[in-house]
């Protein structure tokens, strides 16, 4: 196990601030190098680290109410948005200037005056974010800061919100069915608000797997990431073009209304000066580049996503989901078990497991240690049983202070090696215990005395259902 994957079984509301926080962190580096003009990636930095941030603080709002406010989520949005008048003219500056060797003579000086205009607007953004945009973040950063650096955690049982890879499943599921709708959407070249939506929610759907990545459920992520990036970066060429189509247009009805005034000025002048040259031939051509550029990206979209066919991308997400929500914290008390008669011919790779229990009535502690592909991992968990129900809270710990503790467990032991094998969007562990002479199979999410329809390699082996029995419970066989 990874320390990823230790993060996928943590409560999601100790999940989300730890992934949350670095991206608070980069934010406020970035802003530090914008202030001193140190690096030119600074504003692309910052923007990113933003986004990341909201995107994570969004998805998962309903778990961050008692440290990030509206008042706070709205700021950080304003914020966000901010930034974009600096990177828009970023990107347009550079296109335009690229153009220099398609555009015929006769338009040079329509885009030297565009180039002049953007560049301007380009300073003028980059003096806001450096003054009054950072001010803002300064004063933000510190109030998100502490936020979420704490939380209140009550011990009451909730299944489906038990850990981070739980909450993790839903919002895949869902992020990636909004995404599919507004990537079909987007049926013409001058879909202008479609494309941004479809471009936003790539963006959004990409970062939520990002967290993902260096898990267990690592290589399905890493599949739909490169699809998403791949989405994301036409969507992104193609509102940077539609943005720049909107300047063009602004600029002619600008163009055309100053030489009007220069017209009409000059009748009523006694020394009229001759108009200056009309630009608007020369705009109207870079306009015809846009407008070829957006056509091409639009191609380029739909042959990665051809319309009405989203491939097998729907089908990548539900196994993600699916992966997530089988990858559940131990013990987590709502699986049925079953008393095998053999071990089963399993392939998995097996995780050896040591239990062990500190002496008490109310509250029970456990300590574990896991050991699996070269790594060893130890844990404590305090159980509060109360009337049929059990509540848990599970944290790592050092191995100084499992084999400070280990000791006191000796009568209350058990020893096993689990095998872990999906059966579908579930997913069964097969334990075999290594201090007696005895295989148990467990699987969650089936209502005791519902009829079950065992895998063909399992079904041989099973004797009977024990759940619940006392005896067959982990605490009862290590008594």
């Amino acid at each position: 196990m990874t320390d990823r994957d230790a993060l996928l079984e943590r409560p999601p509301e100790a999940a989300i601030r730890i992934l949350a926080l670095p991206f608070l962190d980069g934010a406020a580096a970035a802003a530090g190098l914008l202030e001193s003009d140190g690096h030119p990636e600074a504003l692309h930095d910052f923007r990113v680290s933003l986004r990341r941030l909201r995107t994570l603080l969004k998805a998962y709002r309903a778990l961050l109410r008692d440290s990030v406010s509206r008042k706070q989520a709205r700021a950080l949005r304003d914020l966000a948005r901010s930034t974009g008048a600096a990177r828009d003219a970023e990107v347009q500056l550079e296109w335009l200037v690229a153009q220099e060797k398609e555009v015929k003579p006769a338009a040079r000086k329509a885009l030297a005056w565009l180039v002049e205009k953007v560049e301007g607007r380009r300073q003028a953004a980059y003096a806001a974010v450096r003054g009054e945009v950072l001010r803002k973040f300064r004063d933000l950063e510190g109030d998100l800061r502490g936020g979420l650096s704490r939380y209140e955690a009550t011990l009451a049982p909730d299944p489906a919100r038990a850990t981070f890879a739980l909450a993790a499943a839903k919002k895949v599921r869902s992020a990636g069915t909004d995404l599919v709708a507004a990537i079909e959407a987007v049926r013409a070249p001058t879909d202008v608000e479609e494309a941004h939506r479809a471009r936003i929610l790539a963006k959004r759907f990409r970062y939520l797997l990002e967290s993902l990545q260096g898990t267990s459920v690592g290589e399905p992520s890493d599949r739909l990431v490169r699809s998403a990036k791949a989405l994301q970066e036409v969507l992104g060429k193609l509102h940077d073009m539609h943005v720049l189509a909107g300047e063009i247009a602004s600029s002619l009805v600008e163009t055309a209304a100053e030489r009007a005034r220069t017209l009409h000025e000059a009748l009523y002048s006694a020394e009229p000066a001759l108009p200056s040259r009309d630009l608007r031939s020369g705009i109207l051509a870079i306009d015809r580049l846009v407008r070829d550029r957006v056509e091409a990206l639009f191609d380029e979209l739909h042959a990665l996503w051809p319309i009405g066919q989203p491939g097998t991308f729907p089908a990548e997400v539900e196994a993600l989901a699916g992966a997530l929500a089988r990858h559940r914290g131990r013990d987590a008390g709502t699986g049925r078990r079953f008393l095998l008669a053999s071990l089963p011919r399993i392939e998995a790779a097996p995780i050896d497991i040591a239990q062990g229990w500190l002496p008490g009535r109310t509250l029970r502690e456990r300590l574990e240690r896991v050991a699996s592909g070269g790594e060893e991992r130890f844990y404590r968990a305090v159980q509060a049983r109360s009337g049929g129900g059990r509540t848990e809270l599970r944290e790592e710990a050092s191995r100084e202070v499992f084999e400070r503790l280990w000791p006191l467990t000796e009568g209350r032991q058990v020893r096993k090696r689990r095998y872990r094998i999906a059966d579908g969007d579930l997913e069964w562990e097969v334990d075999e215990f290594l201090d007696r002479e005895l295989v148990l199979a467990e699987i969650a999410a089936h209502a005791p005395g519902v009829e079950m329809e065992f895998p063909d390699w399992l079904r041989a082996h099973v004797v009977r259902e024990v759940t619940g029995e006392d005896p067959y419970l982990d605490e009862g066989l290590g008594r």
